[in-house]
């Protein structure tokens, strides 16, 4: 089933009140960040306008209102109301809302790896980065410092890396190729995000592939066709339920990267502790 339409169109942005939200989260989007207390000045705004018969104010309001529940804010939940801003804005402005989240976001994972190097420079590797770096295989150097230790977990994670070859496929597919220069762990964590915020994206990318199941990961991305995935996905919205119910299931490779991502944290966090 098709996900529900709560971007802001062009007929809805004559309006003053939908005209108002999107320079709401225009604002609140303008440094990359969503802190607690512009989360709660949207919550507020949100509840002077109820009375608004509008998709994207009922969205949004589920989403703000249920992380508000028990008065703390966590990194997930954060990110869940940053995911659901960008479904509301139009394209363009979401797009752009994106790039500055994504540039934040990575600017801080760069501050928080500088600070732990310069903290740990001096200190030996702990026991947990020792055997994180047993179990996958990397060799430990002699005297091997906390820091060093840091990079070659980061490395062997794809932190920095350049792009997959099947990632430079699916930002054609999307018309996103610019944001290949973000690197490995960029392209995937903002791909969670996209198929988060439109379930059919995924679906869309599915359907391609099944109609293209002569396409290897190792071909030139550019045996996708620039922006297709644009068709895909209104011929998923219109398809719907006749979709075979298979296709919509995560293919494989989908399911094998969300491991590998939930492997990483897991590594990340015992070097942590």
């Amino acid at each position: 089933m098709a996900s529900q339409q709560v971007t802001l169109t062009d007929d809805q942005l004559r309006e003053k009140t939908a005209k108002d939200l999107l320079a709401l989260l225009e604002n609140v989007s303008a440094d990359g960040r969503l802190s607690d207390d512009e989360i709660h000045k949207l919550d507020s705004w949100l509840k002077a306008v109820r009375a608004e018969n509008l998709p994207a104010l009922t969205f949004l309001r589920g989403k703000v209102e249920n992380v508000l529940a028990d008065r703390v804010i966590i990194e997930d939940e954060r990110r869940a109301i940053v995911a659901a801003i960008l479904r509301v804005m139009p394209e363009t402005e979401s797009d752009k809302a994106r790039i500055l989240f994504d540039e934040a976001a990575e600017h801080e994972r760069q501050e928080r790896s500088w600070e732990l190097r310069k903290h740990h420079e001096g200190e030996p590797a702990t026991d947990g980065q020792k055997r994180c770096l047993r179990a996958m295989g990397r060799d430990i150097p002699a005297n091997c410092s906390r820091a060093e230790a840091l990079e070659i977990l980061n490395a062997a994670m794809g932190l920095g890396q350049p792009v997959t070859n099947r990632q430079k496929m699916i930002l054609r597919f999307w018309n996103k190729e610019a944001m290949a220069e973000k690197g490995r762990a960029a392209v995937a964590e903002w791909l969670d995000l996209w198929y988060a915020e439109d379930p059919d994206r995924l679906t869309a990318w599915t359907l391609w592939k099944e109609e293209h199941d002569d396409v290897a990961r190792e071909d030139p991305p550019e045996r996708v066709e620039l922006d297709v995935g644009a068709v895909y996905l209104d011929r998923v919205k219109v398809l719907g339920p006749e979709l075979n119910r298979e296709m919509r299931k995560s293919p494989l490779h989908v399911r094998l990267a969300s491991i590998a991502l939930i492997i990483a944290a897991l590594i990340l966090l015992v070097y942590l502790l």
